[in-house]
């Protein structure tokens, strides 16, 4: 998942606008640009996590990069990206934690990390049960 990230120097700061996640846009900053790339990926995250804890969906990103000066795609790590969608399934799917670690034949403390953005390990072996125990299969794509 990328999202479009505006980036603005404010002096000491750089400043992260990132519109259309949070119900209308959400901001953070760094005191580099790259500390700035990894605090709007975190942001991104955290808003993702807090929509499906509360039984919403995710918001997907926009598919076109807005034009201007300082936009970019930010790119969220893949585990994060596994976790929140690992979740989301879940949720899809109206499966509690404990049932969802029962399908895939892991204790429940293994698969919470799964579904944790900050504490996901998840290999691609991983990735395999999960999806199979949903009835779903894993995409693998280089964009």
């Amino acid at each position: 998942m990328r999202y479009p990230v505006k980036f603005v120097e404010d002096g000491k700061w750089w400043v992260a606008e990132i519109p259309g996640v949070g119900g209308g846009g959400i901001a953070t900053q760094g005191e580099s640009l790259d500390e700035a790339r990894m605090m709007a990926a975190d942001a991104i995250v955290g808003v993702q996590f807090v929509r499906l804890k509360a039984g919403q969906s995710l918001e997907e990103p926009a598919a076109k990069l807005p034009r201007g000066k300082g936009w970019e795609w930010v790119q969220l790590p893949l585990t994060m990206e596994a976790a929140l969608r690992i979740r989301a399934e879940r949720k899809a799917q109206g499966l509690t934690m404990q049932a969802a670690a029962d399908l895939v034949g892991v204790p429940l403390g293994t698969y919470e990390r799964w579904e944790d953005p900050w504490r996901c390990k998840a290999t691609l072996s991983t990735l395999e049960k999960v999806s199979a125990a949903f009835g779903k299969r894993i995409e693998l794509a280089f964009v």
